[in-house]
């Protein structure tokens, strides 16, 4: 799941708890948890809370490079659980955040950003609206052991990433990507039993 994140694995929960801490703690990350709310679960203890139950969580979207004068974020840290994959939970969480930022928050650009080898992050960016706009070359530096460029080290021994950069704007939102999410999440949505 971190294979193209600059961050993770973590090797214990404390390890990612001051991880997820330390981005709270950023005025420019506002991260989202994602719950599959369609799971069809066993009967749980008295008193759980049914819509929050661990079995539900599905993964992490973030808003990151939040730039309240430029009135824009990147959709970024987004991170679903492979047994979440080919499942309506991305599209329906992607497009919570895109009403968020668009009719909430009244954003005018939402970015996203992946990594040159992460085919699949821009297909789902894709899926949500977003268009290609172009690569940034060298936008990160990576931790060693992460995967980077090919003869990417850099003269202090670390990698680094180009990025594929794909955006939305609120005349892209308002003009058909609004109404193509609403058309896609108001599909039925077939349950899933888990054991």
């Amino acid at each position: 799941m971190y294979q193209f994140l600059p961050y993770g694995p973590f090797p214990t929960l404390s390890a990612f708890l001051t991880h997820i801490e330390k981005r709270r703690r950023d005025p420019q990350v506002l991260t989202f948890a994602i719950f599959d709310q369609s799971l069809i679960l066993p009967r749980a203890a008295p008193g759980t809370d049914e819509a929050t139950r661990p079995e539900r969580i599905a993964g992490q979207i973030s808003f990151t490079k939040t730039d309240p004068v430029q009135r824009q974020a990147e959709m970024g840290a987004v991170i679903l659980s492979p047994e979440f994959h080919r499942t309506h939970v991305m599209t329906h969480a992607g497009t919570l955040v895109l009403k968020y930022a668009f009719a909430a928050l009244g954003l005018r650009r939402m970015q996203w950003y992946a990594h040159q080898f992460n085919q699949a992050s821009p297909k789902a960016a894709r899926r949500l609206g977003f268009l290609d706009e172009g690569v940034l070359r060298w936008e990160w530096v990576l931790p060693k052991g992460k995967e980077g460029l090919v003869g990417s080290e850099g003269v202090d021994g670390e990698g680094g990433r180009h990025v594929w950069v794909l955006a939305i704007g609120w005349d892209d939102w308002r003009g058909s990507v609004k109404e193509k999410l609403e058309l896609l999440v108001a599909r039925e949505i077939v349950p899933r039993t888990l054991p």
